[in-house]
């Protein structure tokens, strides 16, 4: 896996919805996040696992590398409950949505924040985004 990632500006997509408020985008980034929490929590789990069935006498590299993940656990939960909370506050707020949504590199995760369904799936691979990223 390489250490170089490269951002490549986003392809213009519209929508053609209507604008959405920031309420709404600001509740689906919650959801978003919260999903992503859980994630982690899983992966946490599963890398215990396997150390575990590793017996390697030395991980101390390998429970920093938990703890890591722990911490970005916390912070997406911690997120999804601000941008939950946020989005109480002015949730009458229309954005523009295209605007908005196109500054982002996932179609799927494009298409959960405005709530459309996914022609292609939620799967967003380094071969449909056309960017650097290599995956395992």
């Amino acid at each position: 896996m390489s250490g170089n990632v490269q951002m490549q500006v986003p392809q213009q997509e519209t929508t053609g919805d209507k604008p959405m408020t920031l309420g709404g985008l600001l509740g689906s980034c919650s959801t978003e996040l919260a999903n992503s929490a859980r994630s982690c929590t899983e992966l946490q789990w599963v890398i215990t696992r396997l150390l575990e069935r590793s017996k390697h006498p030395d991980l101390a590299a390998e429970m920093h590398v938990l703890q890591d993940i722990d911490r970005l656990q916390q912070t997406l939960a911690d997120l999804a409950c601000l941008f939950e909370a946020v989005a109480t506050l002015r949730p009458e707020v229309e954005i523009d949505t295209d605007t908005v949504l196109n500054t982002m590199r996932l179609p799927s995760l494009r298409n959960r924040l405005c709530d459309r369904d996914s022609a292609g799936g939620d799967k967003d691979t380094a071969m449909t985004q056309g960017n650097d990223i290599s995956w395992l």
